[in-house]
C-alpha cells in the first residue's frame, strides 16, 4: 500500500489509518525541490501491518510536515521511519509486540514533537534512534516518560543533541534512564523530574529558555544533575523541587582553577532543613559532587526562596555540613543567596545560624601565580577584614610573621616566595579558616641563545638560499628578526630565504617569549655570504664562416675565455665537419663553465 505525497501536496485524513491484514504501508512525504509536503491524520496511524510476501512493514520517508493528533504505530520486524522533516504525535509511539522477533525503529533526523510516550513498556517494543543534529521536544499536556535514546549507528547508550521539555501537566515528565544532552536542553513549560537518574550536560551544552518555578529540573532525589568541565568556567545548574509547592533553587558553580581529566560536578537538593539543624536555618540543602577535577578552586552560590527560612534571614550563614562543618559568608538578604567561595572540596551545604556568631567572617584568600627566580615573589592576600580581627598567613601549614590586623577593607601581605597560602582570622571568640588558598610557584631562569646556518655559501649569482636559526630557550612563541647588512628583512620566522649579493652580511636577533631569562632579546653569529659572478662568454667571430659540403673537417677556435667547448649540428671534439653539417645554415655554441 503507498501514500505518495511526493510533489509537495497537502494530504488531510480525517480518521484513522488502520492496518492492512497482509500488505505492507509506503509512505513518501517529501518534496525534492520545496519540501513542503504535508499530510496530517486527524486520528491515530495505525502503520503496523506486514507484507505477507515480503515479509516488511512500515517504510516511511518523511522531509515534509507528518501530524497524527492520536498514537502514531509503527510496525514490529522490519518497521522503519526516518524523519528529516516535522512529525508530531499527539499520543503515544507505539511499535510492535513482545512476541516480535525485531522491535520498531523510529529514527529521527530531524524534529519530531511527542504528546505521549515513546514506546512505553511491553508489549509495545521499540526504539527511538536521534542523529547529530535532531532537535525532540516533549509537548505532552499530561505526564510523559523520557528514555535515553540510540545513537545514530541504532546503538544503545546515544544522546539527545537538543531535548525541548513543553509539557504543560502538573506531573511534567521523569526520567526512565540516566540521559545524556550534547547540544541544548530547553525548559520551556513544565518540569523533567530525575527520579534516580542521571542528567548529563556535555562540555558544551547549553540550557535555553528561562528556567523558573514552572519550568526546571526536579532534582530532590538521588538522580543528580552533571555538568561536564574539561576547563574553568562557569554553570548555573538549574534545580528546585515540586514537593508541595514548586521552588526553584538554582546553584552555580564558577571554577576558576583545576585540573580537568574526563570531569565533572553534579548537583541535586533536599527541600528539608540538614539533620540536626536549629535556630534559624533553611529547609533546603544542596549536595555537589564532582570527578575527575582536582586541584580545584570553586565560587559558589546558591539560590534560596523566602518560604525556606525558618527564623532570622539575616542570621544565616552558608554552611558545608558535610563531609566537615565549615561556616562561609553570611547570607544576602535582598537577593536570598548563599555564597562559599575558593571551595577546594565539595559536600553538602545549607544555611544555618553560626555555630560561633561571633567568629570571624571568612573571606577569600587572594593573589598568588608565578614569579622569575630572584625576584621578589608574588603578592598574597584577602579579600576583605574586620577591624577586630588579626589574620595570620600560613606558607605549606607553617605559620608565618608578622600578623596583620585587619582594617575592614581588603588587605595584603606583600610578596611571597613559592608556596601554597592560606590565612586564618582570630578574634576573641576563637579562629576561622578563611576561604581558598594561594599557589606561587617559581620559575627558572634560562639564557636564550641563537645560532643560523645557510643550506649553501658560496654561491652562482641568482641562486637563492634558505638560513635556518636553531634557537636554545626560545619559548612556545619567539620573535625572530632578519637583518641584511644591518636593515630589517625577512619575516617573523625561524627560516628565511633570499637572493643574496656578495659578500651580504646577515645576522638574527631572537626575543625569546620564556617568562624567565637573563638576557633577552639575543643575537645570533653572523653569516657572510660569497657570491660568484657569472663568466662573462663571448664569441666574436670565427673564419671561414661558408664551407663547401665536402671539404674536411675544420678545427673551432676564437670562444673566450679560452677552454670551453663548441656544439651544434656537424660538431664532435670542438671540430665542424661540414659534410655531417650537410649543406644550410647552422648556430654553433660556445659554452664556458669556470
Amino acid at each position: 500500500i503507498l501514500i505518495n505525497n511526493s510533489e509537495g501536496g497537502t494530504i488531510t485524513i480525517n480518521g484513522n489509518i488502520v492496518p492492512h491484514p497482509e500488505k505492507g504501508i509506503t509512505i513518501i512525504n517529501e518534496n525534492w525541490e520545496t519540501y513542503e509536503a504535508s499530510i496530517t491524520v486527524n486520528g491515530d496511524a495505525d502503520l503496523s501491518s506486514i507484507d505477507s510476501f515480503s515479509g516488511e512493514g512500515t517504510n516511511f520517508s518523511n522531509e515534509g510536515a507528518f501530524t497524527v493528533t492520536g498514537d502514531l504505530i509503527i510496525s514490529p520486524g522490519f518497521g522503519y521511519i526516518e524523519n528529516n522533516g516535522v512529525v508530531t504525535i499527539g499520543g503515544d509511539l507505539l511499535g510492535g509486540s513482545s512476541g516480535d522477533d525485531w522491535e520498531s525503529l523510529f529514527v529521527n533526523e530531524g524534529l519530531l514533537k511527542l504528546g505521549g510516550n515513546v514506546f512505553p513498556a511491553a508489549p509495545y517494543l521499540g526504539n527511538l534512534a536521534v542523529g547529530l543534529n535532531s532537535t525532540v521536544e516533549y509537548i505532552g499536556n499530561s505526564h510523559q516518560t523520557i528514555f535515553n535514546p540510540w545513537d545514530e549507528n541504532f546503538e544503545p547508550g546515544g544522546s539527545y543533541n537538543n531535548l525541548i521539555i513543553i509539557n504543560s501537566s502538573e506531573a511534567g515528565l521523569n526520567m526512565a534512564s540516566d540521559i545524556t544532552v550534547t547540544g541544548s536542553l530547553g525548559l520551556l513549560n513544565g518540569f523533567l523530574h530525575l527520579e534516580d537518574k542521571n542528567l548529563t550536560l556535555d562540555t558544551s551544552a547549553t540550557i535555553s529558555g528561562t528556567p523558573s518555578a514552572g519550568n526546571m529540573i526536579v532534582a530532590n532525589s538521588s538522580g543528580e544533575v552533571r555538568k561536564i568541565f574539561t576547563s574553568p568556567g562557569s554553570f548555573t545548574f538549574p534545580i528546585g523541587d515540586n514537593t508541595g509547592t514548586a521552588e526553584y533553587s538554582p546553584v552555580t558553580l564558577n571554577f576558576t582553577s583545576g585540573t580537568f581529566t574526563d570531569g565533572y560536578a553534579g548537583v541535586n537538593l533536599v527541600n528539608a532543613a540538614y539533620p540536626g539543624t536549629s535556630g534559624s536555618y533553611l529547609n533546603r540543602y544542596w549536595n555537589i559532587s564532582s570527578s575527575g577535577i582536582t586541584d580545584f578552586a570553586c565560587n559558589t552560590q546558591f539560590d534560596y526562596v523566602p518560604a525556606d527560612v525558618t527564623g532570622i534571614e539575616s542570621n544565616l550563614y552558608c554552611y558545608r555540613v558535610a563531609p566537615t562543618v565549615d561556616q562561609y559568608d553570611v547570607a544576602n538578604t535582598s537577593l536570598h543567596q548563599l555564597t562559599a567561595n575558593g571551595l577546594t572540596s565539595f559536600g553538602t551545604f545549607t544555611g544555618r545560624e553560626s555555630y560561633n556568631p561571633d567568629f570571624p567572617l571568612a573571606y577569600s584568600v587572594t593573589g598568588g601565580g608565578s614569579y622569575c627566580e630572584g625576584s621578589d615573589g608574588r603578592e598574597v592576600g584577602l579579600s576583605g577584614s574586620e577591624l577586630t580581627v588579626t589574620y595570620t598567613l600560613f606558607r605549606n601549614n607553617v605559620a608565618q610573621s608578622p600578623t596583620i590586623a585587619g582594617t575592614g577593607s581588603a588587605i595584603s601581605f606583600g610578596n611571597q616566595l613559592s608556596g601554597t597560602y592560606t590565612v586564618t582570622g582570630t578574634n576573641d571568640s576563637g579562629t576561622t579558616l578563611m576561604t581558598g588558598n594561594a599557589v606561587i610557584t617559581e620559575n627558572a631562569t634560562v639564557t636564550p641563545g641563537v645560532t643560523i646556518t645557510p643550506d649553501a655559501n658560496f654561491v652562482c649569482a641568482g641562486t637563492y638560499i634558505t638560513i635556518v636559526a636553531t634557537t636554545v630557550n626560545g619559548g612556545d612563541t619567539p620573535d625572530y628578526q632578519w637583518f641584511v647588512n644591518g636593515i630589517e628583512s625577512g619575516d617573523n620566522n625561524p627560516d628565511f630565504s633570499y637572493l643574496p649579493e656578495n659578500e651580504d652580511m646577515v645576522s638574527l636577533i631572537l626575543t625569546s617569549s620564556e617568562l624567565c631569562t637573563n638576557e633577552n632579546p639575543v643575537e645570533s653569529n653572523i653569516l657572510n655570504l660569497f657570491v660568484n659572478a657569472l663568466p662573462e662568454v663571448t664569441w666574436r667571430i670565427f673564419e671561414p664562416d661558408t664551407l663547401c659540403d665536402d671539404w674536411s673537417t675544420i678545427a673551432l677556435t676564437g670562444g673566450l675565455p679560452e677552454g670551453g667547448t663548441y656544439s651544434g649540428i656537424g660538431v664532435t671534439n670542438n671540430t665542424f665537419n661540414p659534410a655531417i653539417a650537410g649543406p644550410g645554415t647552422h648556430d654553433i655554441i660556445y659554452t664556458f663553465t669556470d
